[in-house]
């Protein structure tokens, strides 16, 4: 499920370039008053449909200035929120640094989008670091401190696509406690 996480990061990406490509107007093009315009609907509980105007949004989705970036900041927030969620509810397994990491950026990014190491959180930096293993030589290595508190954790202390790299290095690490690689006896059941 995390390497998922990591894969909608590029649907996400995938998405939203096509949807500022200045081609998307061919493919959803301005309605002039009175002519026909293209609408979308979503699904309410009731099973009532709510409508509304997809050139409009699309327009909005590009150019608006607070809709535009938290669009891709939602994307985000949900990954690395649902990773810890995951990752909670097999207590973060062996405490790897990659999925500390996890656990304190989903906490910054669920509260607010900031660090704010608690008392419990710097106990459990000491006990449990938290950081990056670089997928690249030149990757930057992200390494929690209790310094950090206060600072943006999305776009400021991690950029898009370190959060990808993140997920991805996350999973391949389960994938490891799997197979039992990085320690005797240290197995997982989340694979099938």
């Amino acid at each position: 499920m995390i390497f998922d996480l990591a894969q909608g990061c590029y649907a996400y990406e995938t998405v939203i370039q096509l949807a500022r490509d200045p081609r998307s107007a061919t493919i959803v093009p301005d309605s002039a008053l009175g002519d026909r315009v293209l609408v979308a609907t979503l699904d309410r509980k009731d099973g009532s449909k709510h409508r509304y105007d997809v050139s409009h949004h699309l327009k909005l989705s590009k150019d608006h200035a607070f809709i535009a970036p938290q669009i891709q900041r939602s994307w985000y927030v949900g990954a690395l929120v649902t990773a810890g969620d995951v990752l909670e509810k097999y207590q973060y397994f062996d405490h790897g640094p990659e999925l500390e990491l996890i656990y304190h950026l989903r906490n910054g990014v669920a509260h607010g989008n900031a660090f704010n190491l608690t008392k419990a959180g710097k106990s459990r930096l000491k006990r449990y670091p938290a950081y990056n293993r670089p997928l690249r030589r030149r990757e930057e290595v992200f390494h929690i401190v209790p310094t950090l508190g206060g600072q943006p954790v999305l776009f400021d202390f991690m950029a898009a696509a370190d959060v990808v790299d993140l997920l991805i290095t996350a999973a391949e690490r389960l994938k490891d406690l799997e197979r039992g690689i990085l320690g005797p006896g240290v197995y997982t059941s989340v694979f099938g």
